[in-house]
């Protein structure tokens, strides 16, 4: 009788300890997960990775696949070009947690990784899982997707370690910016790769021009994210406004729209000869952002910085879907 008493004393308290194991467990689970989500709430709102992802998969996939089909022949490799422009902008921001930290230590403090929401360590495995998933959709295209996603990976390795030259990059703002905003030139012809293009049309000017529309979008939407008053702007002097002062950033802001527009119009009728739907509709883009962009130079705030980027992002996005457009998939 006794012993019938004690093995069901021990396996009550069994229960009890796998029921608050498993209790924990789930606590624990359910933390990180709203770590994680409160990390990209700060440092990578989906709203505008997604946002961003979408036009620039979708110009690629589009681009790529109607020159070579004449019609979209595959639309699963378009889904698999969002995913990877995706999934690269997210280890991108991972991968710069980890190269700024000592630099968002002085400067930043209440950024998260700063402040311990979630630590290096956890940002490290992270950005190796997403590397992990990135390489998997490359093997989908075959080993011309591959490659050209290894010289994407392998130039995205150099900007993690400042091409060795960490403290003269830091003291050459420009050269600095140029140099780590040459890594979309991989990635579009990774892009590419996925959706067809072949070796013996690397060199058509149609990508040339193609791959100069995409690169002037992460061109101006890295320089409009950078716009600050003065009373804003951190001693790092990491803005451009800092840098260049807020007359000069704001036209080079502008030259940069326009460089969108342009490369859009010409890609357009290097395809087509149909372009000039573009550049009539373009205006209609143009307009509001250059205002947004005088407005901010007349009365510099967060108030007119946030609407200059709110409107280049409204431009990339119409400047895209113009461009489909005119490739002739609707129109």
């Amino acid at each position: 009788m006794k012993s019938s008493v004690n093995h069901a004393t021990l396996t009550s308290l069994a229960e009890h300890e796998a029921g608050t194991l498993s209790v924990s467990t789930t606590y624990l689970v359910l933390s990180s997960l709203a770590r994680y989500q409160q990390y990209l709430k700060e440092r990578a709102p989906l709203k505008q990775f997604v946002s961003l992802a979408a036009v620039i998969g979708a110009v690629a996939a589009f681009g790529t696949q109607v020159f070579f089909y004449g019609q979209m022949k595959d639309i699963p490799v378009i889904m698999a070009s969002f995913v990877a422009v995706l999934f690269l902008l997210l280890r991108l921001r991972l991968v710069d947690e980890l190269k700024d930290l000592e630099h968002d230590r002085l400067f930043y403090p209440d950024r998260p990784v700063v402040r311990g929401l979630v630590s290096p360590r956890e940002v490290a495995q992270a950005a190796a899982w997403v590397f992990l998933i990135e390489t998997l959709i490359a093997t989908t295209g075959g080993i011309k997707a591959l490659s050209a996603f290894a010289l994407v990976a392998l130039y995205s390795f150099l900007t993690l370690r400042e091409f060795f030259i960490r403290k003269w990059l830091r003291r050459h703002f420009t050269v600095y910016v140029v140099s780590h905003e040459l890594l979309v030139l991989p990635v579009c012809y990774y892009l590419y790769s996925l959706n067809g293009l072949t070796s013996h049309h690397v060199m058509h000017p149609y990508f040339y021009l193609l791959t100069a529309f995409i690169a002037g979008h992460f061109f101006v939407l890295e320089v409009t994210r950078k716009l600050r008053p003065r009373e804003l702007d951190q001693d790092s002097r990491d803005t451009y406004t800092a840098r260049y002062g807020i007359v000069n950033s704001c036209i080079l802001s502008g030259l940069l729209a326009l460089w969108v527009m342009v490369t859009g119009i010409f890609t357009a009728a290097t395809f087509s000869g149909r372009a000039l739907g573009l550049g009539y509709a373009g205006l209609f883009l143009l307009g509001p952002f250059i205002f947004s962009l005088l407005t901010f130079a007349r009365r510099p705030c967060l108030s007119t910085s946030k609407d200059v980027f709110n409107w280049c992002v409204g431009l990339v996005v119409g400047t895209s879907i113009l461009f489909i457009l005119n490739m002739g998939l609707v129109l």
